[in-house]
């Protein structure tokens, strides 16, 4: 009996390794770091962007980030495509 490759549900960042957990650590910290310096509160960010505060606040702990969602972040966050994945 063949099993079936399934198909992923959704487009996302998890950590799978110690260094992409890094990664969305690095991510969420910079993008929190950015916000405050653009004086935006995360539930005024989470607003722009299209998801929920809690959602931001995930985000920002370095928790499971869509890929759809990113470049929803550049307009608000003043970020070219480089510096949303630089670490």
């Amino acid at each position: 009996m063949s099993k079936k490759k399934r198909k992923p549900t959704n487009r996302s960042l998890r950590p799978r390794s110690e260094a992409e957990g890094h990664f969305l650590q690095q991510l969420g910290q910079r993008m929190k770091e950015r916000r405050a310096e653009l004086g935006l509160t995360a539930s005024a960010l989470a607003e722009k962007v299209g998801i929920s505060p809690s959602t931001q606040y995930n985000r920002e702990r370095g928790q499971t980030f869509f890929l759809e969602e990113a470049f929803r972040y550049l307009k608000p966050l003043k970020w070219n495509v480089t510096d949303f994945f630089r670490v």
